[in-house]
């Protein structure tokens, strides 16, 4: 059962109010049934932006090369990175099953759905389940998936769509891992590990957070942006290495040994678009979709964490994810004022692409060892997912484009 529902009104009224520059009624009470409640499941309103129940596509490269069990292994996560054990999952092959094909030529198959998970949560942000069989597609060396998208820790790094992540690697204790010591003495060798590669995933979404601050308070400069934008996206990024350094200390010290990310994978030149109505509908999916769906996980991890360590780290994360959200809200609502009927057309687009069909109800336990660490599970992350679209993203959404009429000045918020 979820813990969050006052959490996800507070955020509502938090992000109308920052959007809108208006006092509202309705703020966060218990049971509090004001307009930033959403719709029941399956309704729609006239501008496209029903319940927001996400799915997507998403791909991993296949087959891995060889592997190895030292630091840096791709796909290997914290346990094989440090040696504190743990499985490696799909990524850990050493090469796809082949089958022989029409021609003579080999076809590659896809790791199953389940073997699959690990790889697709990091190669593509927020992945918390898997609905399909993989497809293999030659011209990328890909094996494709449909998943369902929740919540990921941080602001994603996303060129071409794809969300980019370091990799692990051995690290030094004067690094990224911090001086952080969670109670893991109880704790078995292989739950360590588990909650290890858990924690070292946040750490390097987290990790990735940094340059994707850092773009878009490029990007607010190319566009015109008000000061206080600017300034409030350069002390994200300085959040986001706070961030990475108390996950990556947990991962560290629930692994055994210290980690660290690895070279960033930029891929040559970042590019830094003064298009408005793109930037926008960026800030929207990275900022308003993924950093508000994160807030909501992060706060429901704090909610159910016992250890004291891993309590502060997220006392201090959450807080912080919230602001960072309603940036991206504050500045997509400033796009619109600035740029009219153009940005809004493609925020809105950006909303009505998040709808779909309500995935399948999953059957799984909570595992009260994992959850007394702040981990969630998968069943867990996606009814999160679907809950911060249905009662946080979508009224947010709606009051933004609502509230904001086409051409309205700056200088004149809504009454």
């Amino acid at each position: 059962m979820l813990r969050t529902f006052t959490t996800a009104q507070r955020l509502t009224a938090r992000f109308v109010q920052a959007m809108l520059l208006v006092p509202i009624a309705c703020v966060a009470a218990p049971g509090c049934t004001g307009e930033v409640i959403t719709e029941a499941a399956g309704s729609s309103t006239g501008d496209g932006l029903p319940n927001m129940d996400a799915k997507g596509e998403g791909c991993f490269a296949w087959p891995r090369p060889a592997t190895t069990a030292g630091a840096g292994g791709q796909g290997g996560g914290a346990g094989g990175a440090t040696g504190a054990g743990g499985a490696t999952g799909a990524g850990g092959a050493m090469t796809a099953g082949r089958a022989g094909g029409a021609g003579g030529a080999e076809a590659i198959t896809c790791p199953a759905q389940g073997a699959a998970l690990t790889d697709l949560m990091e190669s593509t942000c927020g992945v918390t389940a898997v609905t399909s069989d993989g497809i293999y597609d030659p011209a990328k060396g890909q094996c494709c998936y449909h998943v369902i998208i929740g919540g990921c820790t941080g602001r994603p790094y996303l060129v071409d769509d794809e969300s980019r992540t370091a990799s692990l690697r051995a690290g030094s204790a004067a690094g990224w891992t911090g001086g952080i010591a969670p109670r893991i003495e109880d704790l078995e060798p292989a739950l360590r590990a588990q909650i290890a590669e858990a924690w070292a995933r946040d750490g390097l979404g987290e990790h990735a957070s940094i340059p994707s601050f850092g773009r878009f308070a490029f990007e607010l400069l190319a566009v015109g942006a008000p000061a206080d934008l600017v300034t409030d996206a350069h002390r994200a990024a300085i959040d986001e290495v706070n961030h990475a350094r108390l996950c990556l200390g947990l991962a560290s010290a629930y692994a055994g040994a210290p980690i660290e990310p690895g070279p960033f994978p930029f891929g040559g030149l970042v590019a830094i678009d003064a298009d408005l109505a793109r930037m926008a509908a960026r800030v929207a999916r990275e900022g308003c979709i993924e950093e508000t769906a994160a807030a909501l996980q992060v706060a429901e991890q704090l909610l159910v964490a016992q250890d004291p360590a891993v309590r502060a780290a997220l006392a201090v994360i959450a807080e912080d994810e919230a602001r960072h959200a309603e940036l991206a809200w504050r500045t997509v609502a400033w796009a619109i004022r600035t740029g009219g009927a153009p940005v809004r057309a493609a925020v809105a687009a950006v909303f009505a692409a998040m709808v779909d069909d309500e995935p399948a109800t999953r059957n799984e336990r909570e595992n009260p060892a994992l959850s007394a660490h702040g981990r969630l599970s998968p069943a867990r992350l996606e009814a999160l997912a679907i809950h911060a679209r249905r009662h946080v993203i979508a009224p947010s959404a709606r009051a933004l484009l609502d509230g904001i009429a086409e051409g309205e000045s700056l200088t004149q918020p809504s009454a």
